[in-house]
């Protein structure tokens, strides 16, 4: 058995900010459509339910990146500091 006992913060924010913002991509392409549909029906001005769903569609990856930064850096800081206490995470490779 190996063990894990420290993960690189900035490491895991940088992973954890692409994972968040491609996720955030499909979310906000979801959005995208939903909002655009929905406000040209409820509304005639088409400028204002294009801008607004392209807002959606730029900001929602962006945000989602960011908060995935934060809280990867957050939670290795955190996993760093409980091996402290318990030992390093065992991990089984097959060879």
């Amino acid at each position: 058995m190996k063990k894990v006992k420290r993960f690189g913060p900035m490491s895991l924010a940088k992973i954890s900010a692409v994972t968040y913002g491609l996720l955030g991509l499909i979310g906000g392409v979801i959005m995208f459509f939903v909002l655009l549909v929905s406000m040209l029906v409820a509304t005639e001005d088409m400028g204002a339910a294009w801008i607004g769903a392209l807002a959606v569609l730029i900001l929602v990856p962006i945000i989602y990146g960011a908060i995935g930064f934060v809280t990867g850096y957050i939670s290795a800081w955190i996993f760093n500091k409980a091996t402290k206490w318990v030992g390093g995470l065992e991990v089984e490779f097959e060879d």
